[in-house]
């Protein structure tokens, strides 16, 4: 059977949305008055273009609240909150707070997170497109544009259903120009998939291989005229993307202005992340409806227990320790969760080999 032949446009299956007769399905659940004609605008507009913007769906007073929230948190960080800066995973600090950091479940201390997360045309739309709940499994909060150059979601955070992956960005300010505006591709996720090593949806470390399937990617869209746009939202804007919609940052042309912002990776309530240990997770049902993992990012790389000792050195650096311990014939073999118990036991052991070290230079001195 030809890829043109399968019912998905992935050889991973996928959402309803992501069906090569999906706009008949679409017509079909319209004419029986399952989606109103709102709905069945915004889901045509999803199916062919790969992401929606829904515009000043979040209130506003809740976002003033978590911006506070977020400001207090830079000099009394809410425990174990984290951030990544510059390819690191680092405790929670004022000096990278002019920095372009993504601080890491941060919604998880915030009493409103539910109606943040999830504002009713948000929970609306990504109820009809999973046809179950949907679950923030992962949040970023910046004050920084990302400045970080097109790529696809579904190649770094792989789930049991790779195709369910789902992502929001959130403005909690006006965006204004050279500020490092939010970046995609409309119809880049329904170019010809590219598989790693042409088998695996997720690239398990390998950024070779996933830098080659973007270039593929990219070369695909240019064959198709498809261009990058920017998205120049006001505060309260929402725009979901499809996991292999092409997204990014522009480059900061302004260092001095902000570009405020919140990433939801989601997924539908039944699947779990395969990247890392998830096994200690649970999920938070919201108030208003809508689920969260209730498990910070310290917690699935080491048990229920971690401390920020590794995550302040350069032991902590789990894809390079990855790359650089096990050979790449072997991470081409290798499923997504087992990689990510191996990297955990790579953790685990620098850790100690760390803290073995310490002692010693303590006892020498």
């Amino acid at each position: 059977m030809s890829v043109d032949e399968l019912l998905y446009r992935s050889r991973f299956g996928g959402l309803w949305t992501d069906r090569r007769d999906a706009h008949d399905l679409l017509e079909a659940r319209g004419a029986a008055n399952a989606y109103n004609d709102a709905d069945v605008e915004l889901l045509a507009h999803y199916i062919d273009h790969g992401y929606v913007i829904l515009k000043k769906v979040a209130d506003r007073a809740v976002i003033d609240e978590y911006l506070a929230h977020f400001e207090a948190a830079w000099d009394d960080p809410p425990e174990r909150l984290w951030l990544q800066w510059n390819q690191q995973g680092l405790p929670m600090d004022r000096r990278f707070y002019d920095e372009m950091a993504k601080v890491g479940s941060l919604h998880l201390s915030f009493d409103r997170a539910g109606e943040l997360l999830f504002p009713r045309r948000v929970l609306r739309f990504l109820t009809q497109i999973y046809e179950r709940p949907p679950v923030a499994f992962q949040t970023l909060t910046m004050r920084k544009g990302s400045e970080e150059t097109l790529h696809i979601d579904t190649a770094p955070l792989t789930l049991t259903e790779p195709m369910s992956l789902v992502g929001s960005w959130m403005a909690l300010e006006d965006v204004q120009p050279g500020s490092g505006e939010f970046q995609y591709i409309p119809g880049s996720h329904g170019v010809l998939e590219q598989l790693h090593h042409g088998t695996y949806k997720g690239h398990n470390g390998d950024h070779r291989a996933a830098h080659e399937v973007i270039t593929a990617k990219r070369r695909l869209c240019d064959e198709r005229g498809l261009d990058v746009q920017t998205f120049m939202a006001k505060k309260g804007d929402v725009l979901i993307w499809h996991g292999d919609l092409l997204h990014g940052g522009a480059p900061i042309e302004d260092s001095t202005t902000t570009r405020k912002s919140l990433i939801a990776h989601l997924m539908p309530l039944g699947v779990m992340p395969t990247f890392f240990d998830f096994s200690h997770a649970g999920v938070i049902a919201y108030a208003g409806g809508g689920y969260t993992i209730d498990t910070h990012w310290a917690d699935m790389l080491l048990g229920p227990d971690p401390t920020n000792e590794w995550l302040a050195s350069s032991d902590g650096r789990v894809t390079k320790l990855w790359r650089d311990w096990v050979p790449l014939s072997l991470r081409r073999r290798v499923s997504p969760s087992f990689a990510a118990r191996v990297r955990q036991n790579i953790f685990i052991r620098s850790r100690l080999t760390r803290r073995r070290t310490l002692f010693h230079d303590y006892k020498g001195s």
